[in-house]
């Protein structure tokens, strides 16, 4: 009897496959991707790749707690949780008991049908064990060819603002914590291709943190999720009133005595004075069940003496915490290597405890050096001072060669948006700003532009025309004098409508909080380019079509004239914006690999802008060149026909040199004009406010010099952790720590 082979099915995607079995191979052939899915699935594989890098291998894999590796009991919190879900998730079938001890993670996960909730008490291993299920999704998803399993982010509740939707938030921080697109974002966050951890609910300020639990309501219900994890503090959480609509809750217990005093039996005799410390002071030893201080102990308490441990009276909790950190942050800052750079002790703990009040103050968890922003800058003149030199600065490098002009509109758009920054500070900036206050401050910037050049090259300029004809001028000199004016006039709108424009676009949605923004990753697309180049051009020659005529009309042009003027205008504003919008209108921002290091997006900016700069003010020029070698061609083509110029060898070959001149010096000319308002328009902008923000940060004593090197100098000391481009202290409770200390300024 013939002995059966099974089937094979085998699911074959790509070229020269090798398929080995016996039996019937069945070898199917999945259908194409469409471009829009081959760009998704590239993007969610970078993004899992900084997840892993950000917080697996930056954070977990080198956490103080991680180290340890101290078993932490778990337990039930049905009570914490809201029940009332239209559509509840099913769920497995609950254990007997309200312990979980035992169970790894992911299978509590599973028993949540992904909605879950992790409380405990500060320092109880909330974030750890957020972070041990976050690495074991990353397993799981990639796994999944095809990415059908949620991509696990990790995001950090403390940014999120009142007003914000959880949707429009983690957009958001996708864009400032990992570098992703707000659209494509948003596109994954909708599309259900993205897993939210939630970690810091606690971090959230006490006044917004129940809008914040209802904001997560909002979302679970309207949006249908496969997955949600939230960790936060038990007593916080209760505090806030308002309970999440998920389907688990696993509570952290502290540890116990035994399993401290075990485990320091392991340590071996560095360890003994600790061990009989604890054993003798109730509140040392209730301090000691948590797992976070008890990794702070074994760092800073190891081969310590009884005397070192003796505090003379007793101490409460906050006071022993308080001696455990300071002797911690002691012993890691006295750990010197030959030939390294090092910090004095006293201002590493200065600066540190100056940018911790800082991220407190501004709702930050992970801090990055280009979210600086002007709202950082102590005192309302250090505001001003930042404003009206970086606008000065900034309209210098926007008019390039006539930077003349950015010393005459620099301090004019300082003002009014040093005013504005003032209006939208005291509103608390709670909300970004809405359609009608951006349509103000454009209007603003208009206004003065436009009013600007009329005074200075239409009245200004005329005046000196009027009085060098002298008191006795014809009335055809004072009839060429109005022309002159109208003239003047209908030529500076373009002018200084663009530039105007483009100022007022960009500044529009900037304030104290969000003044200082990156361009980090662009791609151009002929089809988008082709698009917005119309629109534009289309509004404008209409828009300025209609300002050309009513000046025809005040000027009293003869109908004739007001029809070859309207003519040419439509034509003129239709290529003229058309032309210089084309190329920028086609850049987006895509996902791009690469490595996350400190200021990068700012880094990344500055290398946009020349980028941009050179290659699309090119194209421009190129274009606005050749226009200008159509019109001179076909100039003297008319003319040869009408007769008025002779149709000779010696008149073509003027004419061809009169083109190649003229296109060259149209190709120079436009290059030097748009280069510096494109380099500015794609990072330049961005650039020099950061780093007058910078100057201005470290002379007002903010931030210290050697920023960078210092922050990597706090990384290596184990006080800070670097996720990605961005710093985290090692623990909000040491964060919390060095927020408490005293700000008195250190002796160099």
């Amino acid at each position: 009897m013939a002995v059966s082979t099974p089937d094979i099915y085998q699911h074959v995607q790509g070229d020269n496959n090798i398929i080995v079995g016996s039996g019937n191979v069945f070898v199917t052939n999945p259908a194409p991707l469409s471009d829009a899915e081959r760009e998704t699935r590239r993007g969610l594989g970078i993004l899992l790749q900084r997840v892993r890098a950000f917080w697996i291998e930056g954070v977990l894999e080198k956490s103080i707690e991680e180290s340890q590796a101290i078993e932490v009991g778990l337990e039930l919190r049905e009570q914490a949780l809201d029940r009332r879900r239209a559509a509840p998730v099913e769920t497995s079938a609950r254990p007997a008991s309200n312990s979980l001890d035992g169970l790894p993670w992911i299978d509590i996960y599973e028993r949540a049908g992904g909605m879950l909730l992790i409380l405990g008490d500060p320092g109880s291993g909330k974030t750890i064990s957020l972070l041990r299920l976050t690495r074991e999704l990353i397993e799981r998803a990639e796994h999944a060819l095809d990415f059908d399993r949620p991509v696990p982010v990790v995001f950090n509740l403390s940014s999120w603002k009142s007003g914000l939707s959880v949707l429009d938030w983690m957009a958001r921080e996708l864009a400032a914590q990992y570098s992703i697109p707000r659209a494509a974002g948003r596109a994954w966050l909708a599309q259900y291709r993205l897993l939210p951890m939630l970690d810091g609910l606690d971090e959230t300020p006490p006044e917004l943190r129940a809008a914040c639990c209802q904001a997560i309501n909002d979302y679970v219900t309207t949006t249908g999720l496969s997955g949600l994890v939230v960790c936060s503090r038990s007593a916080e959480y209760a505090a806030a009133g308002v309970k999440l609509m998920l389907n688990l809750a696993a509570n952290l217990r502290p540890l116990a005595w035994p399993q401290v005093n075990a485990y320091l039996s392991t340590q071996g005799e560095p360890f003994s004075a600790l061990r009989t410390a604890i054993g003798q002071d109730p509140v040392l030893m209730e301090l000691a069940c948590s797992p976070l201080n008890l990794s702070i102990m074994r760092l800073a308490y190891a081969g310590a003496s009884p005397s070192d441990l003796a505090p003379g009276t007793p101490l409460t909790n906050e006071a022993w915490r308080t001696r455990l950190f300071s002797a911690y942050i002691e012993r890691v800052l006295n750990r010197k290597q030959p030939g390294e750079t090092v910090f004095p002790a006293h201002q590493v703990v200065y600066w540190l405890s100056g940018l911790a009040r800082k991220m407190k103050q501004h709702g930050q968890s992970i801090f990055l050096i280009e979210q600086l922003q002007p709202s950082w800058l102590e005192t309302r003149g250090q505001r001003w001072l930042y404003i009206m030199l970086s606008r000065v600065l900034a309209s210098m490098a926007f008019f390039g060669f006539t930077f003349m002009l950015g010393l005459f509109y620099g301090p004019i758009i300082g003002v009014i948006d040093g005013l504005v920054f003032e209006r939208r500070s005291a509103s608390g900036e709670r909300r970004p700003p809405t359609l009608g206050s951006r349509l103000l401050y454009i209007g603003m910037i208009l206004l003065v532009f436009l009013t600007l050049y009329l005074l200075t090259n239409a009245v200004i300029a005329g005046g000196f025309y009027l009085l060098s004809l002298g008191p006795h001028s014809t009335p055809a000199e004072f009839q060429n004098f109005q022309e002159n004016i109208i003239y003047r006039a209908v030529t500076g709108i373009p002018i200084s409508l663009l530039p105007a424009l483009i100022i007022g676009i960009y500044g529009s949605d900037h304030s104290l909080s969000a003044d200082v923004r990156t361009v980090e990753n662009l791609k151009w697309s002929w089809q988008k380019a082709l698009k917005g180049s119309l629109l534009v051009g289309l509004f404008f020659s209409v828009a300025g079509t209609l300002v050309v005529d009513i000046l025809a009309i005040v000027g009293q042009m003869d109908l004739i004239s007001f029809v070859i003027v309207s003519a040419a205008s439509i034509l003129l504003y239709f290529f003229y914006f058309g032309i210089f919008v084309f190329p920028f209108a086609g850049l987006t921002s895509h996902v791009a690999s690469g490595k996350i290091l400190p200021n990068q997006g700012i880094k990344m900016s500055i290398r946009n802008a020349f980028r941009t700069g050179i290659w699309l003010s090119l194209a421009v020029s190129l274009a606005i060149g050749l226009v200008m070698v159509v019109v001179i061609s076909l100039v003297v083509v008319v003319e040869v026909v009408i007769g008025a110029l002779p149709g000779t060898a010696n008149v073509i070959v003027i004419a061809v040199f009169t083109c190649i001149f003229m296109f060259i010096l149209t190709v120079v000319f436009s290059l030097f004009a748009f280069g510096p308002p494109t380099a500015c328009w794609y990072g330049g902008f961005d650039a020099i406010y950061h780093y007058v923000l910078r100057f201005r940060l470290q002379r007002s004593g903010v931030i210290p010099p050697q920023f960078e090197r210092f922050l990597d100098y706090a990384v290596e000391r184990i006080l800070l952790r670097r996720v990605g481009g961005g710093f985290i202290f090692v623990h909000r409770l040491l964060l919390e720590h060095f927020a408490a200390l005293p700000s008195r300024k250190p002796a160099p």
